[in-house]
């Protein structure tokens, strides 16, 4: 035998050993596992089904979830006379709907009930409807989320969410309560309410409200506490638009044909980059202290912008005729036009004699001919002809006592 087949022989006969000695690892799993269904495995584990036998429920809620963990629906719901659909008494729960209904009856409570402070529940991917209190009752729920979920005509709130959780990519309609209310510190993204009873986002101290539109609420479209973020929403035929309490922001926001003011903000708040058109009220209504920056109001049936208070800016902004008209001098609030302590660099000017067109309902002073105490601006020319049209001229502003000129503006 040469020597190189001999090297073959014994190659083959090490192949052999290698595999003798293997073979009981590459054995396959038990052939006779213990009965029962094999339970979907979900990211991060396995997950249980929401049925009478593994989540069974008590004298009011259909499927009780008592322990944490991830949890599935494999069908519909459908309520019952005086019990919830599914109560969650734990924390660190994820509920998946799985894309199915919670569908509630005549007498029904809520879809999905929180009734006791827990923390980290998610709720996710499903619809719940027709439920006589709340869609989702988890205003007991910190640092929660609800993801992906349609909530509508149910008797109470859509979607209820405690302080520091996530609300994103829901739709909330047609409930006889708000649509979305959220507790402090929470954050409402890319979602929709429309034709809501009460509010259709309803924020607390600390909301960000980012990417939403309310439509047609009876209540306000979106209010929000102290301190918070409205940006990039919408809100179109509701009772109001957009309302905010102190020191807040509302960010290139669109405010149209609500039945009250577009935009409200309370004191110390900045409105920004915002159109309020076709509002039944004021376009921009701010309160003491505020900025108001780079923002349109067009066609509102009160002022286009109005504040009241002897402190703020309003710069930058673009009022749009048609105007309301004037009123007497003196008159309190809307029209008024007084020399107080803020800056105010627009394009609108005063009447002599007469008080603001409502365009800008401002107490701002904007080249009058006098100051309430009857003093001439140093170098302010006086309007010609009736008032409502002058030559083109540099823009000035009167700030504590100095007339400034601001370049680049004209009469409108």
């Amino acid at each position: 035998m040469s020597k190189r087949k001999h090297m073959v022989y014994l190659k083959l006969a090490v192949y052999s050993v290698v595999l003798a000695v293997g073979a009981p690892l590459a054995q396959a799993g038990d052939l006779n596992p213990p009965p029962g269904p094999v339970g979907p495995t979900g990211r991060f584990g396995p997950r249980t089904e929401i049925s009478d036998t593994k989540t069974p429920g008590d004298a009011d809620s259909l499927f009780k979830i008592t322990q944490p963990g991830s949890y599935y629906l494999a069908g519909n719901i459908t309520g019952e006379s005086g019990k919830s659909g599914i109560e969650v008494a734990a924390s660190n729960v994820t509920l998946d709907l799985n894309g199915f209904a919670l569908i509630g009856a005549p007498g029904s409570l809520s879809g999905v009930s929180v009734p006791v402070a827990q923390v980290g529940v998610a709720i996710r991917n499903g619809t719940i409807r027709d439920w006589g209190a709340n869609g989702v009752s988890a205003g007991s729920v910190k640092y929660g989320m609800l993801e992906n979920l349609r909530a509508n005509n149910n008797g109470g709130t859509g979607l209820q969410l405690g302080d520091g959780g996530v609300v994103t990519t829901c739709i909330a309609g047609e409930n006889s309560g708000d649509g979305i209310a959220v507790g402090r510190g929470a954050s409402v993204s890319n979602c929709t309410s429309y034709d809501n009873t009460g509010k259709g986002i309803f924020g607390t101290l600390g909301t960000k409200i980012s990417g939403c539109s309310a439509y047609s609420n009876s209540g306000l479209g979106i209010w929000s506490g102290q301190g918070s973020l409205v940006a990039k929403c919408a809100a179109y035929a509701n009772g109001a638009g957009i309302q905010v309490d102190i020191l807040s922001t509302v960010t290139n926001c669109t405010a149209s044909q609500n039945s009250n003011d577009g935009i409200r903000a309370g004191d110390g708040s900045t409105v920004s980059n915002c159109t309020a058109s076709d509002n039944s009220d004021d376009g921009i209504r701010v309160d003491s202290g505020c900025l108001v920056l780079g923002c349109t109001a067009n066609d509102n049936t009160g002022s286009g912008i109005f504040t009241d208070s002897s402190t703020g800016r309003i710069e930058g902004n673009n009022v749009i005729p048609p105007f309301a008209g004037f009123g007497p001098v003196g008159q309190a609030g809307k029209g008024r036009c007084a020399d107080l302590r803020m800056v105010c660099i627009l394009r609108i000017v005063c009447n002599p004699g007469n008080a603001h067109p409502k365009g800008l309902a401002s107490r701002c002073h904007k080249r009058q001919g006098k100051n309430p105490q009857g003093k001439r601006f140093p170098g302010l020319r006086p309007r010609q002809g009736d008032g409502h049209a002058s030559q083109a001229q540099p823009d000035r502003q009167y700030n504590g006592g100095r007339l400034q000129e601001v370049q680049g503006h004209t009469d409108s």
